[in-house]
């Protein structure tokens, strides 16, 4: 296990131009288990963000992988409604975009098709994403 560092992160929101580029501070990292950070947007205090990243073995040849997001601070109440949806959207390509990269890459042997079925309605939202401001 590895705790404490600083990572670089450019992110960028979907269907916006502006690339931040964050320090956020590594918290947690567990091989093949955990990768979790905390970052500031601006200020500490006026916009934090809490970033994790698990994963689990479901079977030999399957791993579920979920991430999630907790903004904290004085500016979620303003910013939320105006980066939920693009936050969203952002998290769902960036999930979609690091399960073809793992699919594709040369350590995938025997994939299987996925069996489960898609409900209409989740209580979880897909790719395991939770976004909860607090």
């Amino acid at each position: 296990m590895v705790e404490e560092g600083h990572l670089s992160v450019s992110v960028r929101l979907a269907g916006r131009k502006t690339t931040y580029h964050l320090r956020p501070y590594l918290i947690r990292v567990e091989k093949q288990r955990t990768l979790r950070w905390r970052g500031n947007v601006f200020l500490p205090g006026f916009l934090a963000s809490n970033h994790t990243f698990l994963f689990g073995p479901i079977s030999e040849n399957r791993t579920r992988f979920v991430q999630m997001e907790t903004l904290t601070g004085l500016l979620v109440p303003l910013a939320w409604p105006k980066v939920e949806e693009d936050l969203r959207e952002g998290i769902r390509l960036m999930n979609q975009e690091f399960k073809e990269r793992v699919e594709s890459s040369c350590c995938v042997i025997n994939r299987r098709p996925r069996t489960e079925t898609p409900t209409e309605k989740r209580s979880t939202p897909p790719h395991g994403l939770r976004l909860k401001p607090e």
